[in-house]
């Protein structure tokens, strides 16, 4: 067995996800830090040479989803925030619950919905991403969806 080891982060690793991409792509691994960076490396290609995300907060969990209606990585910081970035078309939306974020699961229903689950102290909850144009054009809203 071959072992290979890269120092990806400054300082303790908090969260690790992965996808594999459809067809005979690679495994696709994100990995975040105390550090606040989120790094983007595949276990037979070296990783890439800057991180795909930079932010003066920690990282509190990762969660990566992919299917028919693309790929999505869904992050916890530590201020609270959490984000949700469509991988394919690089739209960043973002929503702060209040209390403060434990963990994130990002998932594809069979119809190609996508949903996110943020798990706080007492509660979890649901969210469909519907984009909401904000200032300069750009999408930066995650709403609660009925």
């Amino acid at each position: 067995m071959d072992v290979t080891s890269t120092m990806l982060h400054d300082g303790p690793v908090t969260a690790v996800t992965g996808m594999s991409l459809e067809g005979t792509g690679p495994t696709v691994v994100y990995s975040g830090g105390v550090d606040g960076r989120i790094r983007v490396w595949s276990p037979d290609m070296a990783p890439m040479p800057e991180p795909l995300l930079r932010e003066p907060s920690p990282v509190v969990d990762l969660s990566a989803s992919s299917g028919e209606g693309g790929s999505a990585l869904a992050v916890a910081w530590g201020d609270g925030l959490v984000q949700l970035l469509d991988l394919d078309s690089g739209t960043d939306l973002s929503f702060r619950p209040g209390p403060p974020v434990r963990a994130v699961c990002c998932l594809r229903t069979d119809a190609g919905e996508l949903r996110t689950m943020i798990g706080m102290d007492d509660c979890i909850t649901t969210l469909v991403p519907r984009p909401a144009d904000t200032h300069n054009g750009r999408q930066q809203q995650l709403t609660y969806s009925n």
